[in-house]
């Protein structure tokens, strides 16, 4: 089951949301696309799109100084990422939960720490 959990920073509660590399291979095969995913309190279906941006790190090599090595970086775009924050009033520091359950469905989930939530850490609905 693909999943992973992310405490929100200016960029993703601002702009958009980068995502693990591990969540690529179940959407589209590897390519990115359309990801429907829905919100485990209310029901509410959201469209997000996740596309990948192509990164270069730099690896150490013996033989020649640095190699440089080209991955691929998920992120949701956003369009449909920042409907889901507005609806949700996430904040920086705030903790998305996003998974795929057993049925192949994905799942959002949000935690507020910057709110009232707080002290119960109660997840939002």
């Amino acid at each position: 089951m693909a999943s992973f959990v992310k405490m929100l920073t200016e960029s993703d509660a601002n702009h958009n949301l980068t995502v693990p590399c591990s969540i690529l291979p179940h959407v589209n095969g590897g390519d990115g696309g359309e990801l429907r995913a829905m919100d485990d309190h209310t029901g509410i279906i959201y469209e997000f799109f996740l596309s990948t941006n192509i990164n270069i790190s730099s690896l150490s090599s013996s033989s020649n100084g640095k190699q440089k090595q080209f991955y691929k970086k998920p992120i949701l775009q956003s369009q449909g990422w920042l409907e889901f924050v507005k609806d949700k009033l996430l904040q920086v520091g705030d903790t998305i939960y996003f998974w795929k359950d057993d049925d192949g469905l994905f799942r959002i989930e949000a935690l507020l720490l910057n709110s009232m939530a707080k002290d119960s850490n109660e997840f939002v609905d």
